[in-house]
């Protein structure tokens, strides 16, 4: 079932991000931020729940982008349990996402991806989407 996350999710999102990027982060940092997207227009949390907690999780962040002439959707974080994937979860979420991005106006849906994440990337592929850009990032 793929619903909004709720802040009893927070544990579990914590669980998976950490997952994700192979790394404990900081959580009272953490806890900030997730607080913060639930008070942010066109910012959706969805979680995939599976007996009772939650298996995948995908944020996805709506808004304006002069250079599409219009509305586009990124999704930001995605993840799903390392032990359950390949079991249509993510196919799920994602499809969520689009929904969404459609439902918001969005011409264009995009998602950045670490190039290590190879299986991700075809994933994306999968589902439709095409590789056509590099990321590049500076630590502040």
């Amino acid at each position: 079932m793929i619903r909004f996350a709720k802040m009893e999710d927070e544990p579990y999102i914590y669980r998976l991000l950490c997952e994700l990027e192979g790394e404990e982060l900081d959580r009272e940092g953490f806890e900030r931020t997730f607080l913060e997207y639930e008070k942010l227009p066109g910012y959706f949390c969805l979680a995939a729940e599976e007996n009772g907690s939650v298996a995948g999780i995908l944020t996805l962040r709506t808004g304006p982008m002069l250079c599409r002439a219009g509305r586009i959707g990124e999704i930001v974080e995605f993840v799903v349990d390392q032990e359950l994937r390949s079991q249509g979860i993510g196919h799920s979420l994602f499809e969520e996402a689009r929904a969404i991005a459609i439902q918001e106006g969005c011409v264009r849906l995009e998602v950045s991806s670490n190039k290590v994440r190879t299986g991700a990337h075809r994933f994306y592929e999968r589902e439709g989407m095409a590789q056509s850009h590099y990321k590049f990032v500076q630590l502040l």
